[in-house]
């Protein structure tokens, strides 16, 4: 079957009028000066009808999870315990070399209402040479509340001291006192 050009153009010119007032189009003058109305429809977006997504979970909230219970298992079994601490600090601007410390750590504990076992704290000094073999003890109520520390280090290494945990001389490379580590 074929086509002329002048049959095409007459079945546009009748389907075209059809086909526009399908979709709300209206010629209502000849073509060199018609005015086209169209007919808005106003459609809900498809988001707006559904219902909001969940919320997601922070990134971090398995690990938070994870922490909470370890800090309950730890406080509730634990009582003592030893481990080694690599420290390092920055006070007063300038970050100090690292120390290598092993730590011994006792718990308080009461068993109906007499204390069964006070806190302590024994550290010993690995390095820096500085510091090397220092030795710190402190229990909880015993000696004032005072640290009782053997210098170690390279002079003065068998000097013993008794010093106020929150003293000069026991805070000057820290900033803490040994009495809050545990």
């Amino acid at each position: 079957m074929t086509f002329s050009a002048d049959s095409y153009l007459l079945r546009m010119a009748v389907l075209l009028p059809a086909v526009l007032s399908l979709v709300g189009v209206s010629l209502a003058a000849p073509p060199e000066a018609a005015t086209i109305t169209v007919n808005r429809l106003d459609i809900t977006p498809p988001q707006a009808m559904l219902p909001p997504p969940p919320p997601v979970p922070h990134p971090l909230e398995p690990a938070m999870k994870r922490a909470t219970e370890s800090l309950n298992f730890l406080t509730t079994h634990v009582r003592d315990y030893s481990c080694r601490v690599v420290k390092q600090e920055r006070i007063d601007g300038r970050l100090q070399p690292m120390e290598f410390i092993d730590a011994k750590i006792r718990h308080h504990l009461e068993k109906a209402g007499v204390v069964s076992q006070r806190e302590s704290l024994y550290l010993h000094f690995l390095s820096p040479a500085a510091v090397a073999d220092r030795e710190v003890l402190w229990v909880e109520g015993r000696n004032n509340g005072r640290l009782t520390v053997r210098r170690g280090g390279t002079r003065f290494q068998y000097l013993t001291l008794d010093l106020d945990p929150h003293g000069d001389a026991a805070m000057q490379y820290s900033r803490y006192p040994v009495t809050e580590s545990g």
